[in-house]
């Protein structure tokens, strides 16, 4: 069995929302942070070690949001 940590397990289900709802446009971290109950701040985080791996793209500003990479 492999051991995540917090961290490591609301990285891979924010990478899985992603997947889940691929759409044309960003998805915000709002919607994000809602479905597997991830505090805004800590999903924060999250986001910020996944944006220089390449894993997700952000898109600033009002409609803006995060896409896989």
């Amino acid at each position: 069995m492999i051991r995540l940590s917090a961290k490591s397990r609301y990285a891979v289900s924010a990478l899985l929302h992603l997947a889940v709802h691929n759409q044309a446009r960003a998805v915000p971290l709002a919607a994000i942070s809602v479905c597997p109950g991830i505090f805004m701040s800590y999903i924060h985080q999250v986001f910020w070690k996944l944006r220089p791996a390449g894993l997700v793209r952000g898109t600033p500003g009002p409609g803006g949001g995060y896409r896989l990479g």
